[in-house]
């Protein structure tokens, strides 16, 4: 194009915008619209999808039963009626020793976690961050940690 001079240039674009506006059909437009569609049919139809098998529940009353031998200390096992369920129920080595955590899950979807210290911990306060319990969280109550048998709430 370096050779042409203005007028064909302007020629020249004047014949792209024509070619351009003729490839700009209806039809095409139905056409693109469709594919769209298929695709997302099909990733829809393709794409895997959590289904509820992920809430398998745990016997926690046999897990502490069954850890409660080697624990130092008696695992917090409540007793729950049948809304709730257990999910998680194990002990790991933490920072400040040995933890029995219990997660439980209700059938209108709410959830608590319950985190017993088994020993080590002198001072449960020391546990919790620096910053404390950000005391605008949406709920009422701060957490409760449960050291040695001893209910302790978090300083705020």
């Amino acid at each position: 194009m370096t050779d042409l001079g203005p007028a064909e240039i302007a020629e020249a674009k004047a014949e792209a915008r024509r070619l351009r506006r003729q490839r700009q059909t209806t039809k095409n437009l139905v056409g693109s619209l469709f594919a769209t569609l298929a695709i997302v049919v099909f990733l829809v139809l393709v794409v895997a999808r959590p289904s509820d098998s992920f809430r398998d529940t745990i016997d926690y009353q046999a897990v502490a039963e069954e850890l409660s031998a080697t624990a130092s200390s008696p695992l917090a096992t409540p007793k729950l009626d049948e809304t709730w369920s257990a999910n998680r129920a194990d002990i790991r080595d933490d920072q400040s020793g040995e933890v029995w955590t219990l997660g439980l899950i209700s059938s209108a979807g709410d959830f608590v976690k319950i985190t017993q210290y088994l020993g080590g911990v002198d001072d449960v306060s020391a546990l919790v961050p620096d910053g404390g319990v950000d005391s605008t969280e949406p709920f009422p109550a701060r957490p409760i940690f449960l050291s040695n048998g001893k209910f302790v709430t978090a300083p705020r």
